[in-house]
């Protein structure tokens, strides 16, 4: 009798070790599971925050390349004349000669509207020497208000957010007074009035802030 009481005490404590070992594995690999999902998570985030930052990068230099194709436009529908009624002049042979004598007036139109001093009014948007209420206005709306640049520097990257150009009129009659307009990617970025005694030499080309970043 006492021998059968010890199997069966041998049994049941057999079962409940058992089952606190079972037990054991079972939330150290519900534990190691939670830790492998959390860190697939994690990983998956970081993989879709990387192709929402490239993504957003291809957007801006989308919308630099729309607004660089606008200026263009603006500046070709400025020197190139009206085109209705060509077509039948163009059957007739006659669409060239008309081409060549009205294209040549207004381009030379457009070469006079260059003046060395920016187009009356600028000084509102110039309140002090290193101030502009331009700041990150697109190149055209500039030229609207400044009117086209007498003297400029330009470098033309791949990439239309690291092209550079620099602007300077002489806005004062007998001063050596120039007003620089900075543009990065096609945008404002600073201004300042300053000494200018022309391009050879002029301070501008060792601006490696402005031409390097």
């Amino acid at each position: 009798m006492d021998r059968g009481k010890t199997q069966w005490k041998a049994i049941f404590v057999t079962a409940v070790v058992t089952a606190v070992l079972v037990a054991g594995g079972l939330i150290v690999w519900q534990k190691g599971t939670r830790d492998v999902e959390w860190k697939m998570a994690k990983e998956g985030d970081g993989v879709l925050n990387e192709q929402l930052l490239a993504l957003e990068d291809q957007l801006a230099e989308l919308k630099l390349q729309v607004e660089a194709l606008e200026h263009e436009n603006e500046t070709l529908r400025a020197l190139v004349p009206e085109v209705s009624g060509w077509d039948d002049n163009l059957q007739n042979g006659k669409g060239a000669t008309r081409h060549k004598e009205e294209l040549a007036p207004k381009t030379f139109a457009r070469t006079e509207e260059v003046s060395q001093k920016p187009r009356s009014g600028w000084e509102v948007f110039f309140p002090d020497a290193t101030t502009t209420t331009l700041m990150d206005e697109h190149i055209g709306k500039v030229e609207r208000i400044l009117g086209p640049p007498p003297f400029l520097v330009r470098s033309t990257a791949v990439k239309p957010q690291f092209s550079r150009e620099i602007w300077i009129f002489l806005p004062y009659d007998e001063d050596p007074t120039g007003l620089y307009v900075y543009f990065k990617g096609g945008r404002v970025h600073k201004s300042r009035l300053d000494e200018f005694n022309g391009l050879p030499g002029s301070a501008i080309f060792s601006d490696h802030e402005f031409w390097y970043n």
